[in-house]
């Protein structure tokens, strides 16, 4: 038997830093956001740049990296070092090596049933190499796929039961579908696998589209998801499942 895929979870620091500072997110506690004022006056362009760009393209991918370098010189390593050196930064790492262990311990939870379900929801073949999972604060929103990496992005609080689980495999199905990432019906899919189908799976009970009272999915794609669902509930009872002949499916049936 070959190796099993498993997710790999790391806190990368200066990435918990600088998507901690990005003005888009909230504050996890008030002496970050005292730290995040600071920093942004001492390096308020820099704080921008970094605000404005995909931060894990940035940091990651490096794209954009000698505009860095030009632009501003020493100021990202010194506002790096800076910033994990100071104390808000000790108390955002401790909540976030916290939120770590307890993501860890609901995957090693899941596993099996995901390795079971997924496939069998999807028709995918799951990787055998490790995903890498970069860990940020749950207080900051953040939930992205590194299609060039085979790596996630993630951190989030917990708004249902086996939340964390539902949107890694989400993330996971976003890197095994990439050469349809510009698909927003292939997107629409993957919310019906995960966001809702696995979703059930895992928590032994649920409906689609909602979860306690709670919308589950992005509004823009539950129109195509509605449309579609009677097509994806035969697509789950099909012993042969292809998702991107569903995907081809699926667009000609929303052509009509």
């Amino acid at each position: 038997m070959g190796k099993i895929m498993d997710f790999s979870f790391v806190i990368n620091k200066p990435y918990l830093l600088v998507h901690a500072l990005n003005v888009r997110q909230p504050t996890p506690f008030p002496e970050w956001k005292i730290f995040k004022q600071g920093i942004k006056k001492e390096y308020p362009e820099l704080v921008k740049y970094l605000a404005d760009h995909r931060l894990y393209e940035v940091l990651f991918l490096y794209l954009n990296a000698d505009k860095l370098v030009e632009e501003f010189g020493g100021d990202v390593e010194q506002l790096i070092k800076r910033g994990l050196s100071h104390k808000a930064f000790e108390q955002l790492y401790r909540e976030t090596e916290k939120y770590c262990a307890f993501v860890e311990r609901q995957w090693k939870q899941n596993k099996d049933l995901v390795l079971r379900e997924l496939p069998a929801i999807t028709g995918l073949t799951l990787p055998s190499e490790d995903i890498t999972v970069y860990i940020t604060h749950p207080a900051l929103r953040n939930g992205v796929a590194l299609l060039r990496l085979n790596a996630i992005c993630w951190g989030h609080p917990e708004d249902w039961k086996n939340y964390t689980t539902v949107y890694l495999c989400h993330e996971l199905l976003h890197i095994l579908t990439i050469k349809q990432r510009d698909s927003e019906v292939m997107h629409a899919i993957i919310e019906l696998a995960c966001d809702n189908e696995l979703r059930i799976r895992l928590n032994g009970m649920g409906e689609y589209f909602n979860e306690g009272g709670k919308q589950v999915g992005h509004s823009e794609l539950l129109k195509i998801e509605k449309k579609i669902l009677l097509h994806w509930r035969k697509y789950l009872k099909d012993d042969k499942k292809d998702i991107f002949e569903f995907e081809k499916v699926v667009k000609h049936l929303l052509k009509k």
